[in-house]
């Protein structure tokens, strides 16, 4: 979904990172909140520096558009007050009927990743060798 940043009192930095840089990122979980945005640890790898970073400031009376499946982080430089609203950009069905805010994941989206965590951890019973040959 498509997602509005509105910002009411303060300000805040926002920066955005494109769906192509997700194996840049550490990401929390499959949601698109990125961890160290502002102070990106070089050590780690993948490296952060190959990201392009969208970076912009958030005064009162501005909003932004984040595109469905951007990546994001929010970095608030005082008290703030703002809000945000999400926008379903696919039919509706895909969506579960009870969101009634509008933000959760599509229902086949939410499936799939049970399905996966569930697989994982089953492969997690196997030794280190069989594991990385299943899950190449």
């Amino acid at each position: 979904m498509d997602h509005v940043f509105i910002q009411v009192t303060g300000k805040k930095q926002i920066v955005l990172f494109s769906l192509g840089d997700a194996q840049h990122l550490y990401l929390s979980g499959c949601k698109s909140e990125v961890l160290n945005a502002g102070s990106p640890e070089p050590d780690k790898s993948p490296p952060f520096p190959k990201v392009r970073r969208y970076e912009c400031s958030l005064e009162a009376g501005d909003d932004l558009l984040t595109p469905a499946l951007w990546f994001h982080t929010v970095i608030s430089e005082e008290f703030v007050v703002g809000g945000n609203s999400f926008r379903k950009h696919l039919p509706w069905e895909p969506y579960d009927t009870t969101d009634t805010r509008g933000n959760r994941d599509p229902v086949a989206a939410s499936r799939a990743v049970q399905i996966l965590d569930r697989a994982l951890k089953t492969l997690a019973e196997l030794s280190e060798e069989y594991r990385d040959f299943y899950t190449c």
